[in-house]
């Protein structure tokens, strides 16, 4: 039932024409056996001869007890009606004349003339009666063996209702059972227990219920996996943050004792610590904003983005004042700026974020001896920017918690982009993907 993809309520009409016909069918096949044992066993213990003589010999008993005339047919029926032992089909002639008739007695209709014919007796049982006004023929046959057929008619209607109920109550079991292990399973949920998953059966009801809560499980599932991730990459960024603050801050904290107490030769001196304070301070204040923005964006599971418009429009000035700024740094950039007929959808506040972290790293980490190598290319469905360079001596191997890069990966993300980062042999290459909109 469920491959035909019924609901419930088609399903329980569809288990009851089943069952009902299954039950009809058993009926007939319980009826015929019934009836063939019957005829089998009673047409060896029933002597329906026997049973007529006995039956005419307490009629004459009757008729001689009352009195009773051959036109006493009102007598004549309270007799018949009083025998419960079978059915009973008799008639009355005198002189060769019907005087009464059982079958029209019952039906509710009248007598006609009818003459006495030894055609009519076949099967009957004859005997003559004598009434109070002479004698009279009187035929009879009984079916004394009624009572056994209708009990057995009953016994065979039960067992088919009992059937019908068992298959009906069989399947209806089958869908609490259902019901309960789901329960079962649910309540597994609300423990935890998020890695058990929910037994789905059927397309019915039941089974889009089933498939749904399934489905919940695995996303609390990845939620939770993706909170705790969350955690635990904050629980590590904190740590490594906290980390890198300590160098700058143990340098400042030095410096700054060594001008309190005047440990300086020269004024020139002097200087060179006040400048290395600051440097440091740059350095401390860069870390926190880092941090920082790592939290805010972290919050926001969403960022309002720009009407889509051309890549060329939104992102050349951005570029523009990056390079001029690595210049003025004394970094030289080879540009080559293929731009594609796409159009993205960003946030500026992001993108300035984006563009400062990269113009920070490169800062930080790129050889200046070295030119920076700048590259913007795409089609109609994406634009793609890349930055290269060589890495500084002795900055192959900083300690850096790369908040910036996070950050910048965050950023891409929520606006439907990609940030990729790769190294290889002292060079570093970061790589930014937008997904190019509709105008």
């Amino acid at each position: 039932m469920n491959k035909l993809r019924l609901n419930l309520k088609n399903q329980a009409i569809a288990v009851v024409c089943v069952s009902a016909l299954i039950s009809c069918v058993c009926y007939l096949i319980l009826n015929s056996v019934g009836t063939y044992l019957l005829d089998q066993c009673l047409s060896k213990q029933v002597h329906v001869e026997q049973r007529n003589k006995e039956m005419l010999q307490s009629l004459q008993e009757y008729v001689s007890q009352q009195d009773l005339h051959v036109e006493d047919t009102n007598d004549i029926d309270i007799w018949l009606d009083g025998q419960r032992e079978g059915y009973l089909m008799m008639g009355i002639y005198q002189n060769d004349q019907l005087i009464y008739d059982s079958t029209a007695y019952r039906l509710g209709t009248g007598y006609f003339n009818k003459t006495y014919s030894e055609s009519e007796t076949d099967g009957f049982t004859t005997q003559t009666i004598a009434f109070a006004d002479g004698d009279a023929q009187v035929l009879l046959y009984g079916y004394y063996d009624s009572a056994y057929y209708t009990t057995a008619t009953v016994i065979e209607i039960g067992i088919c209702v009992i059937l019908f109920v068992l298959l009906f109550v069989g399947w209806f079991s089958k869908k609490i059972a259902y019901i309960r292990k789901l329960e079962q399973e649910i309540k597994i949920l609300e423990t935890g227990g998020l890695e058990k998953p929910i037994t789905v059966r059927g397309t019915d009801e039941l089974g889009t219920l089933a498939n749904g809560l399934n489905q919940m499980r695995m996303a609390l599932a990845e939620n939770m996996e993706k909170e705790a991730e969350a955690k635990r990459a904050n629980y590590e960024l904190i740590a490594a943050v906290s980390h890198d603050l300590r160098t700058p801050m143990t340098s400042l904290s030095l410096y700054l004792d060594l001008l309190r107490e005047g440990r300086y030769d020269t004024e020139q001196e002097m200087h060179q610590y006040l400048d290395k304070s600051r440097e440091k301070v740059v350095q401390i204040k860069q870390l926190s904003d880092q941090l920082f923005d790592r939290f805010y964006m972290s919050k926001k599971s969403s960022v309002q983005l720009e009407p889509p418009v051309k890549a060329q429009f939104i992102l050349e000035d951005y570029l523009s004042n990056l390079v001029g700024f690595l210049e003025i740094n004394g970094y030289h950039i080879q540009a080559q700026l293929d731009w594609p007929e796409a159009y993205i959808a960003v946030s500026m506040e992001y993108m300035g974020r984006i563009f400062d972290n990269i113009g920070s790293n490169i800062l930080k980490y790129a050889d200046p001896q070295h030119p920076v190598l700048l590259t913007v290319s795409g089609s109609r469905r994406q634009l793609v920017i890349r930055f290269e360079n060589e890495i500084l001596l002795q900055s192959k191997n900083p300690e850096s918690t790369e908040v910036g890069v996070r950050n910048i990966c965050l950023m891409m993300e929520k606006m439907h982009g990609l940030c990729q980062v790769r190294k290889t042999k002292g060079r570093y290459c970061i790589q930014l993907a937008f997904a190019a909109e509709r105008e």
